[in-house]
Parts: structure tokens; C-alpha cells; sequence
């Protein structure tokens, strides 16, 4: 006894048919693929942002830290200095000062500022480990931070008064504590351009009060 299987065949999409499907489904998968694509910037604008930011904070720390100890000087090379003291030179937007960074015994010079000539600017750092009637041993200004923009510098004497930017030059022995304004701002059309600013103070230990 042999079975007979019946089998129909369904009939397929016609052209028409065709068309009215991709008018009806194509606006979704557009739509689909703009809201991806919008949460993916997003991500990668937040994460970026937050390495900004990482970055900031992480040349904060290092200029609180070695100009926390700014003065330390075991060589003894700050009395034989043109300027003898912690602090060598000091404006809105440098500062060099003696310090030991590195804790390995030797007297350097360390110093921040903002180099206008870059674009955009940058904030760089520079050490000079030897002297000798002047400074040499540096490898270079480097830079100490991404998207570091602007720096700002303020100086207070020992009665907490600021003391004003023209005289600076005259009055580095007065210097006892140090306003650090930084600045930074992604490069145009890597991060909606908002600027995010870290602000410290430092009190210099080897100053006195």
C-alpha cells in the first residue's frame, strides 16, 4: 500500500509586494541604525572625556607633589645659585623651582609652563639635573598631559595675600603658597567642546609658614 504525499506549493512575494515591504521597512532600519550609531558617539564621546579628564588629574597630582617639595636640596646648590632660593623663576603661566623629584640625591631644576607656540597650547614639563654656572642634563621640554590648554599660576606670600604678577620677579623669596588654575579641552570634533578645569593649592613645606 504506497501513500501519496500532497504537497502545495506557496506562492512567493510578487515585485508589488516586494516594493511595499522595503517602503514599510526601510524607514525602521534607518532609524534603527541612526539610534546605534548616535549611542555609539555617545559612548565614545563619554569615554574620551573621562580620559581627558584622567589625564588633567594626573598632571595635577604630579605638579602638587613636586612643588609640595619644592627646596629640597641635597646637593646644597641653592645658596650658590644666581637666585637663592626654592623658587627660580615664577609668572601666570611658568614656574621653576629646585627640588629632588626623583629622591635619587641630587638637586635639580624643575620646571612648568604653558607653551603658547603649540596648537593647540600645551602645558610642559622640563628638568635640568646638573649645574654648572648654569643648567644642562635635560632631555627636553615634554609634554605633561593631553589637552591640557591653559594654566594659570597665583602666588601668595606668608599673609596669604596674592602678590600681584608684575612683582613677581622682585619678591620669589616671599613666595609660600602656589594657586594652580588648569584647563583643558578636547581638539575640535573629537568632544562636544566643553572645557573642564581643575583648581589646587600648594603650600610649600620647605618655605616655612
Amino acid at each position: 500500500m504506497s501513500a501519496v504525499v500532497s504537497m502545495k506549493t506557496e506562492r512567493g512575494l510578487t515585485f508589488p509586494e516586494v516594493l511595499i515591504a522595503s517602503t514599510l521597512i526601510g524607514p525602521l532600519l534607518i532609524s534603527a541604525s541612526i539610534i546605534l550609531e548616535t549611542m555609539h558617539g555617545a559612548y565614545s564621546r563619554g569615554e574620551r572625556r573621562a580620559d581627558l579628564q584622567q589625564s588633567v588629574r594626573i598632571g595635577m597630582a604630579r605638579i602638587v607633589r613636586e612643588l609640595r617639595a619644592a627646596g629640597l636640596d641635597p646637593s646644597g646648590l641653592i645658596p650658590g645659585l644666581p637666585i637663592p632660593g626654592p623658587i627660580q623663576s615664577a609668572d601666570i603661566n611658568r614656574i621653576a623651582f629646585i627640588g629632588d623629584p626623583n629622591g635619587d640625591g641630587s638637586s635639580k631644576k624643575i620646571e612648568y609652563r604653558l607653551d603658547l607656540s603649540a596648537s593647540p597650547p600645551v602645558l610642559r614639563r622640563q628638568q635640568w639635573s646638573t649645574w654648572g654656572g648654569g643648567w644642562s642634563g635635560t632631555n627636553g621640554a615634554q609634554p605633561l598631559a593631553e589637552g591640557i590648554t591653559a594654566v594659570e599660576f597665583t602666588y601668595f606670600g606668608a599673609g596669604g595675600s596674592a602678590i600681584p604678577p608684575g612683582e613677581l620677579a622682585a619678591r620669589l623669596g616671599e613666595i609660600r603658597r602656589v594657586g594652580i588654575n588648569i584647563t583643558a579641552l578636547a581638539p575640535p570634533g573629537r568632544i562636544l567642546s566643553e572645557p573642564f578645569r581643575l583648581v589646587s593649592e600648594v603650600q610649600l613645606r620647605n618655605r616655612g609658614s
